[in-house]
């Protein structure tokens, strides 16, 4: 098994070549594209996230997802299953504390578990659906919609509010 590892590391770390671990650091769309197809999991166990696009992407090619146990991964990905969340929430911080032995567990009930890696990607297919850019770009289409037909209602209301004002 190899531990292929993509991204930046943290600035004051010291990146030892190690057996079974490959340093990619930056890549490019495409190479970032080939390792989520060829990877058995995604594993990206930061400490903060704002959205998960990752999670995303990996969800395109039905691959499992490993990440802590944030609200923002939680809302997007646990209700669903589709990701092992680990990690002791502390959810006033919008943290997780992660220890490495629960990080190793989580990776070894993944690779121990062909089904559930399964299950999980499958999940996180599902939800990657939701954010193809076709349907974002639908979902959009149907708020502008709406509040077009919602506008000329206001608009109607306001004249009458003006009139019946005027009248008083």
């Amino acid at each position: 098994m190899t531990l292929v590892c993509l991204g930046p590391s943290a600035p004051d770390a010291e990146v030892k070549p190690l057996p079974g671990v490959i340093e990619l650091e930056y890549v490019s769309e495409n190479e970032k594209h080939d390792a989520l197809a060829a990877c058995t999991c995604l594993c990206v166990p930061s400490e903060g996230e704002s959205f998960g696009l990752v999670y995303m992407e990996a969800g395109r090619y039905r691959k499992p997802v490993i990440g802590r146990n944030l609200p923002v991964l939680r809302e997007l990905l646990g209700q669903t299953n589709a990701a092992l969340l680990l990690g002791q929430t502390d959810d006033q911080n919008n943290k997780a504390r992660l220890t490495v032995d629960e990080l190793v567990e989580g990776l070894q009930k993944l690779l121990n578990h062909p089904e559930l890696c399964q299950q999980i990607g499958d999940a996180c297919h599902l939800v990657s659906e939701s954010f193809l850019w076709s349907k974002v770009v639908e979902r959009f289409e149907q708020a502008y919609q709406q509040a077009l037909e919602i506008e000329p209602e206001r608009v109607q209301m306001a004249e009458h509010n003006k009139r019946a004002t005027i009248q008083a």
